[in-house]
């Protein structure tokens, strides 16, 4: 199944197989989209480069700063690799026994993290988890309903 984007996060964040346009517009004005690699690929079959992607986090750390979301779903196993971790200040969740990533990809555990706009100062923390991007083959909503239900919950209670 293919979804565009925006499909993609909706599904992935309501739990709703489709929106109405009142429920869609509530919806987007409570999150925010960020393309992490600023650069446009050529086409979608073409990756981007270990340079686009690291030259691309002080963009982010800009942008949590300006922004200071609540929570970041990171969508792409490829690009939280290159994210902050710890020695950015990042601090590692616990990671979820028995709540692994859906079929057809490589088994990992949900852990939730903590990030930091300034992770040296630990200002701005907001909770960060993984999915799949959208466009990777096996790619369906439907199957990360158990992952973003626990990954949610978690986010809650980091900021209780």
């Amino acid at each position: 199944m293919r979804y565009d984007i925006r499909t993609a996060a909706e599904r992935l964040m309501t739990g709703s197989p489709q929106l109405d346009d009142e429920a869609r517009l509530r919806f987007w004005n409570t999150v925010a989209f960020y393309n992490f690699v600023r650069e446009s690929m050529p086409n979608a079959q073409v990756r981007p480069t270990r340079r686009q992607f690291t030259e691309s986090r002080s963009a982010f750390s800009e942008v949590t700063r300006t922004h200071k979301p609540h929570a970041v779903l990171v969508m792409g196993l490829v690009l939280w690799g290159y994210l902050p971790g710890t020695k950015d200040g990042w601090e590692e969740g616990w990671e979820q026994a028995g709540i692994s990533m859906p079929s057809p990809y490589r088994r990992r555990l949900l852990n939730v993290w903590t990030g930091f706009s300034d992770g040296e100062a630990k200002q701005d923390p907001f909770a960060c988890f993984q999915v799949a991007h959208h466009a990777s083959r096996g790619f369906d909503a439907n199957n990360w309903v158990t992952w973003m239900a626990v990954g949610k919950a978690e986010v809650e209670k980091l900021f209780a």
